[in-house]
């Protein structure tokens, strides 16, 4: 992916309040195991946490949520493409 595709993956995750990688795979069409490595990443440093639920038929299913620390970095790189733009 270039700058413009990721930035505008980041926008879209970052609209959700959590995301599966089962429902962004099924909704974006990028395959699960580049989700779950790009997670991993984001994991080390400090972007995402992963909270585990127990799902209706025993399984168990991972969400994800943008820590604090994405949040203030969202922010800064939106105002920094915004003043580019100008």
């Amino acid at each position: 992916m270039d700058t413009t595709h990721d930035l505008e993956f980041l926008v879209y995750l970052k609209s959700k309040s959590f995301f599966t990688v089962k429902e962004i795979s099924s909704e974006t069409g990028i395959k699960e195991m580049v989700l779950y490595k790009q997670i991993e990443v984001w994991e080390r440093e400090e972007l995402v946490e992963k909270k585990t639920r127990s799902g209706s038929l025993g399984g168990r299913e991972n969400r994800y949520t943008f820590t604090p620390k994405a949040q203030k970095e969202f922010e800064l790189y939106s105002t920094i493409l915004s003043n580019n733009e100008n």
